[in-house]
């Protein structure tokens, strides 16, 4: 007898079984060219940030981080003109003192433009003298100090590095990192008479100058000079012709402490034989020598000197 039909789904007699339908393979979900994605982009797809959910740790790049000043073993926001201080320049994996650093104007051309390879020209003390003088300090790869600098005006400088890595720190190119800016201030001065007043000086009439600030020293001189010269220019290395009495008999003369002012220096029995705007221009006795003009070159303020007949309306009265 023939044998029955088989059934839907069966193989017929003698044929091959029908292969089971494939299930779908995980690993080729999203699948590019062919070749399966990695479990964990597959899981991700790495499309948000919630993709990147693992921490594998910091990353820490080896360089300076930035500058401190100081002057008198206290830490400062700037520095004031004509004053020493030290410069400090910490970070991480600095190097063994193969490092140079250059200070030059605000400015000027940024670090590693034109110019930056030399130091600005009113930086004084040993790295002025020797650009290529080495940081000092205990650990020379998270710190290094240049001491005994100062400079001679106020101003913005910038602090300019050189890691030695990719140059011999001989070219502007080699100082292309900024690590800091230096603020430079000049001493804050009040020009006044014995009792504090705004000084104000009567022509042949002796009169006392009082110069009070922070920084006043009996170790600071002093030069007064006629309105139209400017302080640091050749004329202001003397006094004003117009001047008599102590002071310009002895033109570095010490001014003398006054009583209940800590911070104020007096020159007393002073005259002027002509009315007029007076400039003072002062020089600190601690780095200068006080000798030339340019040591004078700050200028501390002003006052003038009145003939009788401009004080009082009459002067008879």
């Amino acid at each position: 007898a023939a044998a029955p039909p088989p059934e839907a789904g069966e193989a017929a007699e003698g044929e091959p079984e029908p292969a089971e339908p494939a299930e779908p393979n995980a690993s080729s979900v999203g699948e590019a060219d062919g070749a399966p994605l990695d479990p964990l982009e597959e899981r991700y797809a790495c499309a948000d940030a919630a993709a990147y959910d693992v921490d594998l740790g910091p990353v820490d790049v080896a360089g300076p981080l930035g500058i401190t000043l100081e002057a008198n073993g206290v830490e400062h926001a700037y520095v004031v003109a004509g004053h020493n201080f030290s410069l400090t320049v910490y970070g991480l994996g600095l190097g063994g003192g193969e490092q140079r650093i250059r200070i030059s104007d605000g400015d000027g051309a940024p670090c590693g433009g034109a110019g930056t390879a030399n130091n600005t020209r009113h930086l004084e003390g040993p790295l002025g003298e020797d650009p290529d003088l080495p940081g000092d300090g205990q650990d020379l790869s998270s710190a290094q100090t240049w001491e005994e600098l100062r400079f001679a005006s106020s101003g913005v400088y910038v602090v300019c590095w050189c890691s030695s890595l990719s140059g011999t720190c001989g070219s502007d190119r080699d100082f292309n990192t900024q690590v800091g800016v230096v603020r430079t201030e000049w001493p804050g001065f009040q020009v006044t008479d014995e009792v504090g007043e705004p000084l104000r000086a009567i022509v042949n009439v002796r009169f006392t100058l009082v110069l009070e600030g922070p920084e006043v020293s009996i170790a600071d001189s002093l030069r007064i000079v006629d309105h139209d010269v400017e302080c640091g220019s050749e004329e202001s290395a003397a006094h004003s012709r117009a001047l008599r009495g102590p002071l310009k008999d002895r033109p570095n003369l010490p001014g003398a402490p006054v009583p209940g002012r800590p911070m104020a220096l007096a020159w007393a029995d002073l005259r002027l034989v002509e009315g007029g705007l007076r400039r003072i221009c002062w020089c600190s006795g601690e780095t200068h020598a006080c000798q030339t003009a340019k040591d004078f070159d700050h200028e501390a303020g002003f006052f003038a000197a009145f003939l009788v007949r401009h004080v009082w309306p009459d002067p008879c009265a």
